[in-house]
């Protein structure tokens, strides 16, 4: 929607309502425009979890270790910190696609184990993110799956017509959108 400030309505929503059960993530935010709502987030909704889930396959591959990844979250964890935003977990598949595990997405174990760590409800859940693989999860939970336009979220959106049945609830064009959106369904 042009010209419609995604954030702001996401804030005028957290701050009539209650607050929703999670936000899980995996996607590209653009800069400090995603920081600065994932603190204004934490600041309007005070004890609801932000969990980044995401499938990092360039392990497997050898494109890159698993110290690297785990240093690219512990800077991402303190860079957030000193802006005043924060993720409440981060869990990630080290797998190949072709590995079966259950720890890629679309399939749920990192769904559930943040659910068990967090005392999170799935099913009252939003998966934002930016591929397939998230819709398929979201809708696997019981949960809503949004499609954000940023990352890979383009190209997708561009292939809609060649998913199996699993289309996603709404397509925002960034985080703060999909977040109002997401807020504003709960409502009902």
């Amino acid at each position: 929607m042009p010209g419609w400030d995604n954030a702001a309505k996401a804030r005028t929503w957290l701050t009539d309502n209650p607050a929703p059960d999670v936000i899980l993530l995996d996607i590209r935010m653009p800069g400090m425009s995603g920081v600065v709502f994932l603190k204004e987030l934490a600041g309007l909704a005070a004890g609801v979890p932000v969990i980044v889930i995401t499938n990092q396959a360039g392990i497997a591959r050898g494109h890159f270790t698993l110290e690297a990844l785990l240093g690219i979250h512990e800077r991402m964890a303190r860079e957030l910190t000193e802006r005043g935003a924060m993720v409440d977990g981060i869990y990630f598949c080290p797998h190949a696609p072709d590995a079966g595990c259950d720890c890629r997405k679309p399939a749920l174990g990192n769904f559930q184990r943040a659910a068990r760590e967090h005392d999170l409800d799935l099913a009252r859940s939003a998966m934002i993110g930016d591929r397939e693989s998230d819709v398929r999860a979201a809708q696997a939970m019981g949960g809503l799956g949004v499609l954000v336009r940023t990352g890979y979220g383009q190209t997708e959106v561009a292939r809609l017509h060649e998913w199996d049945g699993h289309q996603p609830a709404f397509i925002a064009d960034d985080l703060a959108e999909a977040v109002a959106w997401w807020l504003t369904k709960r409502e009902t």
